[in-house]
């Protein structure tokens, strides 16, 4: 099951091989076990789907960049802090890298690195 834009589907839309927001996540427990969990959909200003894009994980956060939504390739930046589940548009300051689809992204200290 995937999340687009608030709406629950079982199916992925059509032509968008790639997701971002998952509805189920696994949690590893003590025993090294791993187990599906339910989780409340995501809240705030969430990014629309897109395919190509980065994601990386930076402290309680999970940052994702770019992609491409249909036949536009964007820049734009977000966050989904895991412990509230609330996506945030994000609006850095400086030289804006350019548009990319189907990079990579790590993150080293604080900072994320695009390439």
């Amino acid at each position: 099951m995937y999340l687009n834009s608030k709406k629950p589907s079982q199916e992925p839309p059509e032509n968008s091989p790639m997701f971002i927001t998952p509805i189920k996540k696994h949690i590893p427990l003590l025993s090294g076990v791993w187990q599906w969990l339910d989780l409340t959909f995501p809240t705030g200003d969430d990014p629309d789907y897109r395919k190509g894009h980065s994601l990386v994980n930076w402290k309680r956060l999970l940052i994702l960049f770019g992609g491409s939504i249909t036949t536009t390739i964007t820049n734009d930046l977000y966050s989904l802090d895991i412990t509230n589940w609330k996506w945030t548009k994000i609006t850095p300051t400086g030289k804006i890298p350019t548009p990319r689809e189907f990079h990579s992204a790590n993150v080293v200290g604080n900072q994320m690195i695009i390439f």
